[in-house]
C-alpha cells in the first residue's frame, strides 16, 4: 500500500502515541494576501469550493433547465391538444353566435334615417271665377326630423309654380297651391316633389320633438257655423268660428290652413293668417267661400308655423 505523504491544507485532529489529541494546523489559515491583493481567507475558501464543484454545478444547472423545459413544453403541448380537441370548436360556435347577434348596421341606418312622407292623391277644388285650389294631404312620420318640400302640381295643359312647405315632426298637413288660374277644370292632376331636405332635431337640445311641437300648437276651434249663400242671399258662402290660442306662446303671425269637411270628406281649404296671436287670445273669424257646391259640416284648423324658428314667437310683454 502506498501512502501519500502530502498533507492537506485542512487536516482532522489526530492522536499521538500517548492518546493526547493534537490539533493539526490549518495551513490555509496561514494564508495572507499579497501587498497588492485584496483577497480574504473566506473568499479563498469559497473560490476553492467553486473550482472543485464547478463541473457538478454545471450539470445541476443543465438538469434544471432540461426539467423546466420539459415541464413547460409538456404543459404547452397538453393545452394545444386540448384546444384543438375541444376549445377550437367552442370558439367556432361562439364566433358563429356572435355573427348572428352582431348588429346589422345597414338595417340600423334605415332605422335612424328619415322616412319618406306618405302623400295622398291630389284633389282640386273650385275657387272664385277660373281659379282652383290644389291640395294633397301628407304626414311626416319622423319624430326627430323636419321636412322641407319643394314641389309643384302638374295637370292637363299646365302646372303650378314651384312652392315650398315645412312639415314639423309627426305633423299632418296639406300640400297646397291655392288660386291657380285655369280656363278649364284641371284633370289628371299629380304632385311632383322636386326636392325634400331634412333637418334633424338634436335630442340633447329637445328630447321629445313631437311634444315640443304639440305644446306650442294648442289651437282650438269653437262656435262653428256655416251659411249657404243661396239661402242667405249672399254673394258667397259664409263661414264663422272662434279660434283660440290655448298654448303658452304668442306668434307675430300665426298661419293656418282651414280644412273644410262635408260629411267627413275634404270639401275645400281656406288659408288664414292672424297677426299677433298671443297666448290665451280668442279670435272671431269670418270667412267667405266661393265654391257654391260645398256644404261644410265641420272644419279643422291646421297650423302652418315653423315652431323651431325663434323669430316666429312673441316675447314676454310684446
Amino acid at each position: 500500500m502506498i501512502f501519500n505523504n502530502k498533507k492537506l491544507a485542512f487536516e482532522p485532529d489526530s492522536k499521538t502515541e500517548d492518546g493526547i489529541i493534537k490539533k493539526n494546523r490549518d495551513k490555509a489559515a496561514e494564508y495572507g494576501p499579497a501587498q497588492d491583493e485584496n483577497l480574504s481567507y473566506r473568499e479563498l475558501k469559497m473560490a476553492t469550493w467553486y473550482v472543485s464543484h464547478k463541473i457538478l454545478l454545471r450539470k445541476v444547472g443543465i438538469g434544471l433547465l432540461i426539467f423546466w423545459s420539459l415541464v413547460t413544453a409538456g404543459y404547452s403541448g397538453f393545452r394545444w391538444v386540448e384546444y384543438f380537441a375541444f376549445g377550437y370548436w367552442e370558439d367556432f360556435d361562439r364566433m358563429k353566435q356572435q355573427t348572428q347577434e352582431f348588429e346589422n348596421y345597414t338595417r340600423l341606418q334605415a332605422i335612424y334615417r328619415a322616412e319618406n312622407l306618405p302623400i295622398e292623391r291630389p284633389q282640386v277644388f273650385s275657387g272664385a271665377g277660373d281659379r282652383y285650389d290644389f291640395v294633397a294631404e301628407a304626414t311626416n312620420p319622423n319624430k326627430r326630423w323636419i321636412a322641407k318640400i319643394r314641389y309643384k302640381f302638374i295637370y292637363n295643359g299646365g302646372e303650378t309654380e314651384e312652392k315650398e312647405t315645412l312639415f314639423m315632426p309627426g305633423a299632418s298637413q296639406p300640400i297646397t297651391a291655392l288660386g291657380q288660374e285655369s280656363t278649364i277644370f284641371p284633370t289628371r292632376v299629380r304632385l311632383e316633389v322636386i326636392e325634400v331636405s331634412w333637418k334633424r332635431i338634436n335630442p340633447h337640445t329637445i328630447y321629445d320633438a313631437v311634444s315640443y311641437v304639440d305644446d306650442r300648437s294648442k289651437f282650438e276651434v269653437d262656435e262653428f257655423s256655416y251659411t249657404s249663400a243661396s239661402k242667405a242671399g249672399l254673394f258667397a258662402n259664409r263661414l264663422e268660428f272662434i279660434l283660440m290660442n290655448n298654448s303658452a306662446y304668442g306668434y307675430w303671425q300665426a298661419n293656418f290652413y282651414i280644412m273644410l269637411y262635408e260629411g267627413g270628406q275634404l270639401a275645400g281649404i281656406v288659408p288664414l293668417a292672424l297677426d299677433q296671436f298671443r297666448a290665451g287670445d280668442v279670435r272671431k273669424v269670418d270667412l267667405r267661400i266661393f265654391d257654391s257646391s260645398a256644404i261644410v259640416t265641420s272644419i279643422k284648423a291646421i297650423p302652418a308655423i315653423d315652431i323651431f324658428d325663434a323669430s316666429e314667437f312673441m316675447g314676454p310683454g310684446d
